[in-house]
Order: structure tokens, then C-alpha cells, then sequence
């Protein structure tokens, strides 16, 4: 794991003071101001998979801790961080407006590489990862999204919620989200506590592969099927595949649902192929976007 700021410069001023100040005593102590924001645009329609259109009410990200490191592969490689903020904070992924996170204790030098989590942190300390107070506040989830999928004129509201940790049996107490060579990040982390980090959050990447039209269906009664869809009519059917009874769920405000009939929310469960393809997104997917710049003096 990443060794605390203030070890690696006890042991620059001891190496100066052993070899008679022959080394680089450049380095030193400074801040950079942490802020992180969503996408002005994030809560337009956008279109899912499969004809579904997709409409975001609510995206909150548990948000940390955050490393910088020098070497331009983060993870094992990053041996000393340039700066870390330790903290995790929720991240209103749908504000454009920049929320302040607070300082990041740092040392100066050019940062190349982040790594971090989501709430959830996993240490080589302890057997069970660290849920944060960010991370509970959203039912011990580092991600929860609430919108609106719309597909043939039927709109289901839905809630999903996801854990992103990392996976004790590959590399405990390494953050799960890592920058690559191929991200090209790169920034001065300047003296004077000169620095600013601002992050910013795109939600609908995060469920480019979430197929909620897979919800929907449009068939008649079948054999060994007892409820069946046509679009928003729900249909009742006997063990031969007859029907029974029917019912138009758009008269009660609802959306007909594979397998459930009429519905007029849907919590989806966390090992569907929604909530995998958010985790995934969030995980593995589009990063957000990182920009480390001289602060502005108010």
C-alpha cells in the first residue's frame, strides 16, 4: 500500500542530513485543493441499449480515498504517493456545480498516474474491507442510481445499487480504480499550496451495457408461461398457455414487466445483468475526467 506523505519526507531530510545535503532537498511539503462535480447534461434521455432510452434522476457516488502517484502505472508501482486524500465524500454525479472535498496532502513533484476508491477500501489490516461513512450513508453502496427506462411507450422508474471493492484474493489493500499509462494524465504538483484537482463524473457511460429492454417483452400466452407481457398488457395464462385474465398496466400509471406483470417500480436486485453492467461500467469503463491545474487566487 502507499506509504503516508509525511514518512517519505522524513526520509528525504534524513538522506540530506547523511550525505552532507548532496541531494535534491527541492521536494517539500505542500496542499492541493480537491473538488469533484457530475455532468451538466447527465440528467438529459440518452439512449441504452437496445431501443431503450434512459433518464437519470439520481446518481451518487461514493467518492474516495484518492492517490497521485509519479510513476505512470498506478497500483503496486506507486511505492510513495505524491498526494493523498484519505477521506470519501458522495458525489452528486448529476450536479455541474463543483463540490470542495478539501485539501489533499501532498509534496511537490509531477504526478502521472491516480488511484482510488469508491467508498469501500480494502486494507492489509484487516480481512474485511472499510465501509466509510460516504459508502453507508448509501446503504453500504458505492454507487446508487435511480432513473427512468422508457421502451414502446412504457417508462419503469428504477432504483440499482452497487458495491465496487476490490477482490481480497488479487490484491488486498491496493485501491480498485487505477490509472493507466494510456489515460495520459499528468500535472505539477506546485509549492505553496498552488495546486488544484478538480474530478469530474459522466453517470451514463456507467450503463452503456445495461440492457433494460431485456425487462420488456411482447408475446402471447405460452405453455409453462403464467404471466406474459404484450408490450403494457399483462396477461394471466393457465398451465396449457391459455389465457386466463388480462389487464392494461398503463391504466394504472405501470409498466408490464417479464415474469412480474404490471410494476410500477423496480428495485433491481445486485447480481442482475443491469446492476453487473453498472459495476462493471463504473469499475472498468469510461474514467472520469481529471484536471490538475495552478489554483486560482480568489
Amino acid at each position: 500500500m502507499t506509504r503516508p506523505l509525511q514518512i517519505v519526507l522524513r526520509v528525504v531530510a534524513s538522506l540530506a542530513l547523511l550525505l552532507g545535503g548532496c541531494i535534491d532537498t527541492s521536494v517539500e511539503a505542500t496542499t492541493v485543493a480537491l473538488s469533484a462535480r457530475g455532468d451538466a447534461d447527465a440528467d438529459a434521455p440518452f439512449d441504452g441499449r437496445n431501443g431503450a432510452t434512459i433518464t437519470l434522476q439520481r446518481a451518487d457516488l461514493a467518492f474516495g480515498p484518492l492517490y497521485l502517484c509519479a510513476g505512470v502505472q498506478a497500483g503496486e508501482h506507486c511505492d510513495e504517493a505524491l498526494a493523498q486524500w484519505t477521506d470519501a465524500a458522495v458525489i452528486d454525479a448529476l450536479s455541474p456545480e463543483p463540490q470542495a472535498l478539501g485539501p489533499m496532502e501532498a509534496i511537490t513533484g509531477t504526478a502521472r498516474s491516480y488511484m482510488y476508491d469508491l467508498g469501500i477500501t480494502s486494507l492489509l489490516t484487516r480481512d474485511e474491507p472499510l465501509v466509510s461513512e460516504a459508502a453507508g450513508s448509501l446503504g453500504d453502496a458505492s454507487v446508487v442510481i435511480e432513473g427512468t427506462a422508457e421502451l414502446d411507450g412504457q417508462a419503469l422508474p428504477f432504483t440499482v445499487r452497487v458495491r465496487v471493492e476490490q477482490d481480497a484474493e488479487v490484491e488486498q489493500g491496493v485501491p480498485v480504480i487505477r490509472s493507466a499509462e494510456a489515460d495520459g494524465f499528468e500535472g505539477a504538483l506546485l509549492p505553496d499550496d498552488a495546486s488544484s484537482l478538480e474530478v469530474a463524473f459522466d453517470p451514463r457511460p456507467w450503463l452503456a451495457t445495461a440492457d433494460f429492454a431485456s425487462l420488456f417483452e411482447d408475446r402471447p400466452c405460452a405453455p409453462g408461461v403464467p404471466i406474459a407481457c404484450a408490450g403494457s398488457l399483462e396477461q394471466t395464462c393457465d398451465a396449457d398457455g391459455a389465457l386466463v385474465t388480462s389487464r392494461e398496466c398503463a391504466d394504472l400509471g405501470q409498466a408490464c414487466l417479464r415474469g412480474v406483470g404490471c410494476a410500477a417500480s423496480l428495485e433491481v436486485g445486485p447480481d442482475s445483468q443491469i446492476a453487473r453492467a453498472l459495476r462493471a461500467g463504473v469499475e472498468a469503463g469510461a474514467r472520469p475526467l481529471f484536471t490538475l491545474r495552478p489554483e486560482t487566487a480568489p
